[in-house]
């Protein structure tokens, strides 16, 4: 999402093999703090994984965010897309 790119090629057994050995490559323009946040939340040992081993509301890109107004839903969101037609989920 990051990115806008899949991080891997849509065979399962490749992916499993590809997580495995290789290490994920960051475009040079994304920030050091995203950088860092994926590097951490993508950490090959679960137990080090951020979220397991830390809290991520605490890590350095998500700063800016006062997570109390989050939750009580008093943060006006950063982007609202447009609709040119209502689309019936029926």
């Amino acid at each position: 999402m990051a990115t806008a790119k899949q991080p891997f090629s849509p065979s399962i057994s490749v992916v499993k093999e590809f997580i495995s050995i290789k290490t994920p490559e960051y475009p040079s323009h994304m920030s050091q703090e995203l950088q860092d946040l994926l590097s951490k939340l993508l950490e090959k040992d679960k137990k080090q994984r951020l979220g397991v081993n830390g809290n991520i509301r605490e890590h350095p890109f998500f700063a800016s965010i006062n997570w109390e107004n989050l939750e009580k839903k008093k943060v006006k969101t950063p982007f609202q897309p447009k609709c040119h037609s209502q689309v019936s989920l029926v």
